[in-house]
C-alpha cells in the first residue's frame, strides 16, 4: 500500500486533534481561579493571528477559520478561548507567573514543546508553522512527523490517565 503525501498530511491532521483534545483536557484540569478574577488578560489577538497565517494551522482547523474576529482573535470577553482546535502552539507553552510551579501547568507547557519540536525543522530548517506550501515538505519528513505524533498521543495519554488516578 503507496501512501501519498496527501494521505500522510491527513493522518498528522487527525493525530494532532486527537493530541488537542487530551491537552484541552489535562489544562481543564487545572484551576482556572486565578484566570477569572485576572484584570490584566494574557491573550492577545497577535497571539492568535498565527492560527489564521499559518498554512499548516489553517490545514488543521478547516471551517473553523471562518469564525475567527480580527479584533479579539479567538477570544471572547466572558467565556476566554473559543477556538476548538489548531490552536498556536504557545498556548500550550505560556501560562502567567500564577502558575509558576504548578506541576500540572509545567507538564502541559512540556507538552506543548514537544509539539513545537516535532514540527521544527520540517523543511528547509523551517518550522511547519511558516511553511507556506504544505506539499513541498518530503514523504520522509511527514512520515517522522507522523511517527513522533503517534509516539506523544500514546505518551500523553498514559500521563493524562496516571493523572487522573
Amino acid at each position: 500500500m503507496i501512501i501519498n503525501n496527501a494521505d500522510l498530511l491527513d493522518g498528522i491532521k487527525s493525530i494532532h486533534l486527537r493530541i488537542e483534545i487530551i491537552l484541552q483536557q489535562f489544562a481543564s484540569k487545572i484551576s482556572m481561579t486565578e484566570c477569572s478574577k485576572c484584570t490584566d488578560i494574557c491573550c492577545r489577538e497577535i497571539f492568535c493571528r498565527e492560527s489564521v497565517e499559518s498554512t499548516f494551522l489553517r490545514f488543521i482547523m478547516g471551517e473553523q477559520i471562518n469564525l475567527y474576529n480580527e479584533t479579539d482573535g479567538w477570544l471572547h470577553r466572558q467565556s476566554g478561548c473559543t477556538i476548538s482546535f489548531g490552536r498556536p502552539l504557545i498556548c500550550y507553552e505560556y501560562f502567567c507567573f500564577r502558575f509558576k510551579g504548578n506541576p500540572s501547568v509545567n507538564k502541559l507547557k512540556s507538552y506543548g514543546s514537544r509539539l513545537k519540536k516535532i514540527y521544527s525543522k520540517t523543511y528547509r530548517n523551517q518550522h511547519i508553522l511558516v511553511i507556506q506550501d504544505l506539499n513541498s515538505i518530503s514523504r520522509y519528513r511527514l512520515e517522522k512527523i507522523l511517527n513522533d505524533l503517534k509516539d506523544m498521543e500514546q505518551n500523553t495519554i498514559k500521563s493524562f490517565e496516571i493523572t487522573l488516578s
